[in-house]
C-alpha cells in the first residue's frame, strides 16, 4: 500500500511545475515575446516567425496541461482528504483548456498561415482572435495555480496506539 504522506508532496510538486510552466511560458509569450518581436518591424515581416512560435508554444502548454491533469488527478486519488468537487472542477477546467489549445493549434493557426500567405485580411481578425483564446488559457492556469493555496491540506492519518510511544 502507498503511504499518502510519502507519495502526495510528490504530485504536488510535478502539479505545481506543470502549472508554473504553463503560465510562465504562456505568459511570457503573450505578454514579453510577441509583443517585443511585433515592435523589431513591420507585422508582415515576422508573422510566420511568430506563428511558428505560438504553436510550438501551444504545444508546449498542451504538454503540461497533461501533465498537471494527471498529477491533479492520481494525487487526489491518493490521498482520501483532497478528494472532492474541487478536484472535478480543476480537471474540467484543465480539459477545457486543452480543448481551447487544440483549436488555436489546429483550426486557427493554419487559417492565420494560408491568410498570411494569399495577403488577404483575415489574417489580422486571426491574431486577435488567437491571441484572446490564448489569454484565456492564460488565466484559467493562473486562475488553477491560485486556486492551489485555497486547498485543503492532506494531514497524517490517525493512528490507534498500541501502547506508549518512546522516544530517545
Amino acid at each position: 500500500m502507498l503511504n499518502e504522506i510519502t507519495w502526495q508532496p510528490l504530485f504536488d510538486c510535478v502539479y505545481l511545475g506543470s502549472l508554473a510552466i504553463w503560465v510562465g511560458g504562456l505568459g511570457f509569450w503573450l505578454l514579453g515575446g510577441r509583443p517585443l518581436l511585433r515592435s523589431l518591424g513591420s507585422p508582415d515581416q515576422f508573422a510566420l516567425l511568430e506563428q511558428a512560435i505560438t504553436v510550438r508554444c501551444c504545444y508546449w502548454v498542451l504538454s503540461c496541461a497533461a501533465v498537471a491533469l494527471a498529477a491533479l488527478v492520481y494525487g487526489a486519488l491518493l490521498t482520501p482528504s483532497l478528494r472532492g468537487p474541487r478536484v472535478g472542477l480543476g480537471a474540467l477546467l484543465i480539459i477545457v483548456a486543452t480543448l481551447i489549445l487544440f483549436s488555436v493549434v489546429n483550426r486557427l493557426a493554419p487559417r492565420i498561415m494560408k491568410a498570411e500567405a494569399t495577403g488577404s485580411g483575415a489574417g489580422s481578425r486571426g491574431w486577435g482572435r488567437q491571441f484572446w483564446l490564448l489569454t484565456v488559457v492564460w488565466l484559467i492556469g493562473l486562475g488553477l495555480l491560485l486556486s492551489y493555496s485555497q486547498r485543503p491540506q492532506a494531514g497524517p492519518q490517525l493512528r490507534e496506539s498500541s501502547g506508549p510511544e518512546v522516544t530517545l
